[in-house]
C-alpha cells in the first residue's frame, strides 16, 4: 500500500481549519483538561491558570502547541522542590495560617507531575473527535 500526500492537500489539513491541525488542538485541550484535573487545589489559581496554546512552528510543515501555567509556583508543584535550609541566618521564619513558624528547614515540596502525567496518559483517542 501506498499514500501520497501531495503539498498542497498537506497544507489544507495543517492549516487552522484543517483536520491534522483540529486533531492536534483536540488532544491539546485534553492534555491541558487532566492537568487541571491532576493538579492539588488550595485556592484554585494554578488549576484556572492552566491553558493550551498554538505556538509558531519553527517549519511550514510543524505543529506546536505549549500547555501549562504562567503561575510561578507552577514548576514547584511539577516538579518539588528540595528541602530549604537557613542559609543567612540561624532559623528560616515564616507565617503559615496567621502563626509564625520557625525552624532549621523544611521537607521541601513533593512533586505532583499534574502535567507529567496528563502528558503520559495521551492515547489515539485524544485526537479524534
Amino acid at each position: 500500500m501506498e499514500i501520497v500526500f501531495h503539498k498542497t492537500e498537506l497544507a489544507a489539513m495543517l492549516a487552522p481549519e484543517g483536520s491534522v491541525h483540529r486533531a492536534a488542538a483536540r488532544a491539546a485541550g485534553r492534555v491541558r483538561d487532566r492537568a487541571k484535573k491532576n493538579v492539588t487545589v488550595d485556592t484554585g489559581l494554578l488549576r484556572n491558570s492552566i491553558i493550551s496554546e498554538e505556538m509558531t512552528a519553527d517549519g511550514p510543515w510543524k505543529l506546536r502547541f505549549r500547555i501549562g501555567s504562567k503561575v510561578y509556583y507552577a514548576i514547584y508543584q511539577e516538579l518539588g522542590t528540595p528541602p530549604i535550609y537557613a542559609k543567612h541566618a540561624p532559623l528560616l521564619v515564616f507565617k503559615v495560617g496567621g502563626k509564625w513558624v520557625r525552624t532549621y528547614s523544611t521537607k521541601g515540596v513533593p512533586a505532583v507531575h499534574y502535567l507529567g502525567r496528563a502528558i503520559e496518559e495521551v492515547t489515539v483517542a485524544d485526537f479524534l473527535p
